[in-house]
C-alpha cells in the first residue's frame, strides 16, 4: 500500500444528513471549546492524515478528544480530506455505518470539489 501523503493541503467540511450525528463544522450549535479543539485537530490532519484511529479501512478514520470524536475520509488520490461527522461514542456505531454506506456518494463529492 502507498504511504498517505504528509501534508495534504485541503480539508473539506461535509455536513451529512443524518439526525444521528452533531457536526462540529455546523459553527451556530458548537461551542468556543469545540471549535478550538477542532481547529487543532485540522491542523493535526495537516501535519499527519494518520493521526487518527482507523475504522475498518485505511482511508477511514476517527479522532477522538473527550468523549468525542471527529470522523474523517482520507482521499490520498486528490489529497483530500474529508470531516464528515461528529458524535458521541452511544452514536459510533451509527456514524460508522452511515459513512460506510455513503462512501461512494463522499468519493462524489470530494472529487467536485
Amino acid at each position: 500500500m502507498d504511504p498517505i501523503p504528509m501534508l495534504l493541503p485541503h480539508i473539506v467540511y461535509f455536513r451529512a444528513c443524518s439526525k444521528t450525528t452533531n457536526h462540529i463544522c455546523d459553527k451556530q450549535h458548537a461551542t468556543s471549546q469545540r471549535l478550538v479543539v477542532f481547529d487543532k485537530i485540522k491542523l493535526q490532519l495537516i501535519e499527519n492524515p494518520q493521526v487518527g484511529k482507523p475504522l475498518k479501512f485505511e482511508w477511514f478514520r476517527e479522532k477522538k478528544f473527550g468523549d468525542k470524536r471527529m470522523y474523517y475520509l482520507i482521499y490520498k488520490d486528490v489529497s483530500k480530506i474529508l470531516l464528515v461527522s461528529f458524535g458521541s461514542k452511544k452514536e459510533q456505531q451509527k456514524i460508522i455505518n452511515h459513512i460506510i454506506e455513503n462512501k461512494e456518494r463522499y468519493r462524489k463529492i470530494i472529487k467536485s470539489v
